[in-house]
Formats: structure tokens, sequence, C-alpha cells
């Protein structure tokens, strides 16, 4: 029994034995089968560019049989500038025995395609008896790197890519707005580029940013080839530019609203002085009526302070009678966009204000 077990798994280890050496037997009919399933076009040309062979691929692109190319030469393919391309670049592997790639557009069917030639060497000696070439459609690529470029060149955002804190591409809307070439950004710090006061801030965001922790874009200020400084917002996510990581970052330029947002804020500090420091009672209401803005003489007046008085309705410390009249003038002011003044509100009217105390003043609207 112990006899016949030992056979049997004897049998059995011969027969996996001689499955693996079966499939050893034929390797050229697996490699024949890979080259024949690919959708690259691969083909074999000798020295003088006669075809000796052309996967199915190929022949489908000819639109002929194999049995119509072997032999053939390949200009009665291409026409006379295709081929003395083609010629150059056989001669070139027969010469230096090294392979490259050409990128190459057919004329047949406009497709562009990356060929890559290679020699084909005869053992023993080691010769070059052929020359092989795989021409890999790249025409989706090419359509898709135009599109892409087209897209980021006219761009109304400035686009970088920064690996390393190095910048290594940049497109044109931000280098006019810096005012350098892509030499001049180009395999250069970041950093550089950034005001000294606002570098660290850049750095803390652009990490939070990466990280997830910060959606929102964040501002800092850039330095100009001119020596100026503009104000910039911006945004980064991470991406792959050659197998490593990198940076894409986008940045808008925004000095001119932060040069309005000045001018506001001025503008508004020298209105409030005004304001303040006028004798007259002076306020603002919005459209439902509730008190905006204010000056310390209408606090006065009414003996409210600014924490009480800001967005209180009219109609809560003015009687009946006179907040129609106030709704009549407001009203007119909002339809019209023209000054209404009415001083205590007209000869007919008693209108009056009440105080916080319950006494009556009598201002003007």
């Amino acid at each position: 029994m112990t006899k016949l077990k030992s056979s049997g798994n004897a049998n059995k280890n011969l027969s996996g034995i001689n499955t693996k050496s079966a499939a050893l037997k034929h390797p050229a009919e697996i490699y024949r089968n890979l080259i024949e399933a690919t959708a690259d076009s691969i083909y074999m040309v000798d020295s003088s560019c006669r075809y000796i062979y052309a996967n199915p691929c190929y022949c489908s692109r000819l639109n002929l049989p194999l049995q119509e190319i072997i032999g053939q030469h390949y200009s009665d393919f291409h026409n006379p500038e295709e081929t003395a391309k083609f010629e150059k670049d056989v001669l070139e592997v027969l010469q230096n025995g090294e392979p490259f790639q050409r990128e190459y557009k057919s004329k047949r069917d406009s497709n562009e395609f990356l060929r890559t030639f290679y020699p084909i060497r005869q053992n023993p000696s080691n010769n070059i008896s052929a020359v092989g070439v795989i021409a890999k459609d790249i025409t989706d690529l090419r359509h898709a790197q135009e599109l892409y470029t087209t897209l980021a060149e006219n761009s109304p955002i400035g686009f970088l890519m920064i690996q390393d804190g190095i910048i290594k591409w940049t497109n044109k809307k931000l280098r006019d707005s810096m005012g350098y070439s892509s030499d001049e950004l180009t395999d250069k710090p970041y950093s550089s580029f950034i005001h000294p006061e606002d570098r660290q801030l850049v750095k803390d965001n652009s990490v939070a940013m990466l990280q997830g922790t910060i959606s929102l874009p964040y501002e800092y200020r850039i330095i100009t080839k001119s020596g100026e400084h503009l104000w910039h917002v911006g945004t980064v996510s991470s991406i792959n530019y050659r197998g490593q990581r990198a940076v894409l970052g986008s940045q808008m330029d925004i000095t001119s609203q932060k040069q309005a947002e000045t001018n506001l804020r001025q503008s508004e500090e020298r209105y409030r002085t005004i304001i303040d420091t006028i004798t007259d009672a002076y306020y603002e209401v919005d459209l439902a009526g509730n008190t905006t803005v204010f000056n310390e003489a209408y606090l006065k007046l009414y003996e409210y302070t600014a924490k009480e008085m800001q967005g209180k309705n009219y109609k809560t410390y003015v009687d009946k009678e006179k907040a129609q009249m106030a709704y009549w003038v407001f009203n007119q002011v909002f339809k019209t966009g023209k000054p209404t003044k009415k001083n205590g509100m007209g000869n007919n009217h008693q209108k009056r204000q009440k105080e916080k105390r319950g006494a009556f003043r009598e201002p003007d609207y």
C-alpha cells in the first residue's frame, strides 16, 4: 500500500513537471500570442526597409492581409517624405545598435504614434539582422494634452506646479501676473517669490489644505519682477508628476479688490468721523426700518446706548402717527432715490418722537 501511494505521488509530480515542460517548450508561441493580441502596431523590416513581419494590428492599419505586406518596401505604402524619415531611423538603429523612440504622425489617418525602433539580433553572431518597430497610438493622449494646454494657457487663473518646493511649470496667466518668463520661474524656489512676511502663512495654509483641514482659499502677497507687491488668493492640491508627489497651485490676483477694500474702509472711516463730529442727529435705516447707522447726537437725543440702538426698529420709539409719516418719508426716499426733508413733519401733523423716558422730541426726517 505504501508503494502504491508513493507511485501515485510520483506520477502526479511527473505529470506536473511534464505540464510545465510543455509550457516551457513553446515560449515563442506565447510571445507570438501576446504580439498578435496587442493593440499596438508591431512590425519588422530588414536593412533595406522591406517588411519581414507585421502583426494583425498593423495589417489592419494598412487594410491589407499579411501576405500582401511581407516582402514589400516601406515606400509601397507611404509617401516619399515618410519613407525618407523612416529609412533614416532604421539606419540609425543599424549603425548604433541602440533602441530609441520617435513621435510620428500618419498621413494616412492623421493619427499620432510613438514609435520605438529596436535592433533584432541574430544569434550566435549577435549581428543586427532586422529592425523592429512598436507603434503606440497616442492620438487621444495628444488631444487631451492639447486640450489641457489650451485650457491652462488661456485660463484667467494662474497655475503652477511645485515639487519639493521648486517650481516645475507655470501657465501664461501666472507668468504675466508676476512679470517673469517661464525660464525665470522654472527650477526656482517658490518661496522666493512670496513676500517674506507671508511665507510661513502660505506654508501653514498649504499644508492644512493638502491635509484637508481647510478648504477656503487663503490670501498672501507675491513679489513681481519689478519688485511690486501684489495680493493673491490661492489654493493647492496634491498631484503626481513623473512618478513623484507634487503640488498643483492656483492663484488669482486680487490686488485691485484689496485696494478697493482699503479705499472703502478709509472712506467709511472719514464718513464715520464726519457723522460723529456733526452736532445734528444722524441715522440710517434699512428697508424694514431697522436702525443701521447713527451718530452720538442721535443716541443722546433718545438716550439710548449704541448697543441698544443698533438694529432697533423706528416704530418701537416713535408714536403711531409719527411712524406713519416716517414710513411715508422713508418710502419716498427708497422709491425716488432723492432726499426728502420734513421739518416737524408739516404743520397739520404734530409729529413727535418718544424718548426713552417717555418724553417727546421733534426732529427732522
